[in-house]
């Protein structure tokens, strides 16, 4: 939640917050990464029946939409998770996530969406674990929201 507002500052210069209260306005990667973590809570959640959990998983995805990143990046992460420990499935369920989002893209930037599936390579190579120790995550929150707002400082020259 602390990064929504630096990434708002930083895409329109302007807070999410003003005299009149808080206005919905898009928001940042990290608000998707929480609605694709309650999706695959969802996803594995065996009480669940199909007809719930389909539901369920549908209006996660339209709650992203607001996010960067939307419902393409809570279907990867389903996709991901689904098909955990098996790389061949993930990456053919990740390559048909992305070609259906290329006949949707539209404008000038449409042709740079091919770069994802560059991605795949990169892939192959992760090894499952984590990495880092407990002080790079410590970083990461507070670099991501604090490189956001100095970017945005230095685009609208406040």
């Amino acid at each position: 939640m602390i990064s929504h507002f630096p990434y708002n500052f930083f895409r329109s210069g302007r807070w999410p917050v003003s005299a009149s209260g808080i206005q919905l306005s898009p928001t940042s990667v990290i608000y998707t990464l929480f609605v694709a973590l309650i999706s695959l809570i969802c996803l594995n959640n065996d009480r669940l029946g199909p007809i719930a959990k389909a539901s369920l998983l549908f209006s996660l995805c339209l709650a992203a939409m607001p996010g960067d990143g939307g419902c393409f990046l809570v279907l990867c992460v389903l996709a991901f998770g689904a098909y955990r420990g098996d790389f061949k499935r993930q990456a053919s369920t990740y390559a048909a996530i992305v070609f259906f989002t290329l006949l949707f893209s539209r404008g000038i930037f449409a042709p740079y969406q091919l770069g994802m599936f560059l991605v795949i390579p990169l892939l192959r190579q992760y090894n499952g674990t984590l990495g880092g120790s407990k002080h790079s995550k410590w970083f990461f929150y507070v670099f991501y929201p604090l490189h956001l707002l100095v970017i945005g400082l230095l685009k609208y020259g406040v």
